[in-house]
């Protein structure tokens, strides 16, 4: 009556249907499935092998995923339901003995999963009976393992419940090793920390797991492995922690007990492993002390431990643990970078426009005086850095008495690199010649603060060119010896041509060349 169908389900779409929906077929099969394992129990044998058959026929159901006939004429809820009496009948055979060492690893998996299935009611009752069982000590401990799968669960709401399972049945079996003398000699099956195997091969052969280097199926196993440890992990009772560690070291030096000559399936065992052993370091200070004890592994699921087998390859890449500290891969290198040109706009002391000046973003190394063009338009503009207006470091327009135009200006002094040198040179060279010559026009300066050597040099000549402010009494006074031999022929027609304002003018561009000499 299982395996066969003779109605057509509904076909509404949906995972899940109330009992008054459910099709009587479907009713029947799921109260078949029920008195067969009732039989079982009352048996407690399994000298007519009617055990093996029936983990069989459930199983063929859990991977037919409810239709065992596969013609596809039953309905998604219907198949639902199936799934669910599946697996806890299944369950429910795990908790007699003699049916429970018969359970294959492949049964024990398939079981497990149903906590994955698609359906939300599916694997919120299939939850809840798990914990029950578990919670009265009915279940072996290998099925609190089955509860880490729960850390995919898309709904919020039942990871929560899954979590309060595990403190609770955890809490349960540490309180019941403390009162009973005799559950010492059974820690195997009692104590917790033994669930670690058994979470370890079950994600191993996971069918999500199909990838062993893939970063997002590794993230998935690292949630589902911290899930269980991290209540494990709550206190380090006894040194549990290094117990933990020692139990994952212990794997790696075994093989798969399901496929031992597989590589790849020993390949995904050790990836988990490692992927454990990194949370548990990670987690924890403590993990590296000596371990209490020496644990015991199930050989139903691994091999014993081979002498000359020795593990100690590492499987897990630098990029993956990165990824798996992080939850995000490597940052990639910048060294090929660096050397690439700016895409942003930079400094451009010759090509910049004048247009695009502006006095509000002077800096310490872009200070420069306008040019001979633009400075009656830089007369109202502020300077933020000296303080200072930039009225007193623009050019002063003088007619001389000849009606030429001379140009004499503190930004003329500072501002231009080669031009201060270059026009004293020029100067000294001309002393002979009329002073009513016109001046050749000046090079453009070069944009930027002068050399320390040439704006003293250009200052030494703008002091011995101006003889007049000298006698006067304003400025350092220069040696008697200086001014005979050198400038003697060149100072005279200068000095008697400087107007009166001139040298006020000296007065107001003194300040700003001490200010400026202190901010080099």
């Amino acid at each position: 009556m299982i395996k066969s169908r003779q109605s057509v389900g509904s076909k509404n779409g949906k995972l899940w249907t109330c009992d008054e929906e459910v099709s009587p077929e479907v009713l029947a099969k799921v109260q078949a499935i029920k008195l067969l394992v009732r039989w079982l129990m009352g048996m407690k044998n399994n000298q007519s092998k009617s055990a093996n058959s029936t983990l069989r026929l459930l199983s063929a159901m859990l991977v037919s995923e409810g239709d065992l006939t596969e013609q596809k004429k039953i309905s998604k809820s219907d198949m639902s339901r199936l799934r669910l009496a599946a697996g806890s009948a299944i369950m429910k055979l795990a908790q007699e003995p003699c049916y429970h060492d018969i359970i294959t690893p492949e049964q024990f998996q398939l079981c497990g999963l149903v906590i994955n299935d698609e359906c939300y009611q599916v694997r919120q009752n299939f939850a809840m009976k798990l914990h029950m069982s578990l919670v009265k000590l009915l279940l072996p401990l290998e099925y609190l393992a089955v509860f880490a799968l729960c850390a995919k669960d898309p709904v919020k709401e039942r990871r929560a419940h899954a979590r309060q399972c595990l403190l609770k049945n955890i809490s349960v079996r540490r309180e019941y090793i403390k009162q009973n003398v005799m559950a010492h000699e059974k820690l195997v099956s009692l104590l917790p920390e033994y669930v670690v195997p058994y979470m370890v091969h079950l994600l191993a052969h996971d069918p999500d797991f199909t990838k062993p280097q893939d970063f997002e199926q590794l993230r998935d196993i690292k949630e589902c492995l911290w899930f269980m440890l991290e209540v494990l992990m709550t206190k380090n009772e006894n040194n549990s922690h290094a117990f933990l560690r020692k139990m994952v070291e212990n794997i790696k030096q075994t093989k798969d007990a399901q496929a031992p000559d597989d590589p790849k399936a020993n390949e995904k065992l050790y990836i988990v492993c490692d992927v454990a052993l990194f949370v548990i370091v990670n987690k924890s200070t403590a993990c590296h002390l000596e371990s209490p004890k020496d644990p015991v592994l199930p050989t139903k699921f691994y091999t014993p431990p081979d002498k000359d087998f020795i593990n100690d390859k590492e499987y897990l890449s630098s990029e993956a643990r990165t990824v798996l500290l992080t939850g995000k891969p490597k940052p990639a290198a910048v060294l090929g970078a660096v050397n690439k040109p700016l895409s942003v706009a930079g400094r451009r002391p010759y090509t910049r426009h004048p247009t695009s000046e502006t006095g509000s973003n002077v800096s310490v190394n872009s200070e420069t005086s306008s040019p001979v063009g633009n400075r009656a338009r830089d007369v109202g503009m502020e300077v933020s850095e000296t303080g200072a207006s930039e009225n007193e470091e623009n050019p002063i327009i003088l007619k001389t008495e000849t009606g030429k135009k001379e140009v004499i200006s503190e930004a003329g002094q500072v501002g231009a690199k080669k031009r201060g040198v270059a026009s004293a040179g020029s100067e000294n060279d001309g002393a002979s010649d009329s002073s009513t010559a016109t001046p050749p026009v000046p090079n453009k300066p070069r944009r930027g603060r002068p050399p320390k050597s040439l704006a003293a040099g250009a200052g030494g000549v703008s002091g011995a060119e101006k003889e007049g402010a000298a006698v006067a009494g304003r400025g350092r006074k220069r040696a008697a010896p200086a001014q005979d031999s050198t400038t003697s022929p060149t100072v005279e027609p200068i000095t008697i041509k400087i107007p009166k304002p001139q040298k006020d003018t000296e007065v107001k561009r003194a300040a700003p060349q001490r200010q400026i000499d202190l901010q080099r």
